[in-house]
């Protein structure tokens, strides 16, 4: 089942999730609130790290004169 978790999860942080996906995971959170904090830190890497990719990408472009 942490599988289905880590698959609803990542089509959530990637904006591919169905509406039914999400209804899923909130169902999940709200039915395993002992998986909270694992959901909310693999939550702040995804944004963190995309965040940082972005600033790597802008750093390249202004470095390459783009």
């Amino acid at each position: 089942m942490q599988e289905k978790l880590a698959i609803l999860l990542s089509r959530k942080l990637s904006g591919e999730a169905t509406p039914d996906e999400l209804s899923a995971l909130e169902k999940w959170i709200r039915d395993n609130p002992q998986d909270h904090y694992v959901i909310e830190a693999v939550q702040l890497y995804w944004h963190n790290t995309a965040a940082q990719d972005f600033s790597i990408f802008q750093i390249t472009l202004t470095l390459s004169g783009c």
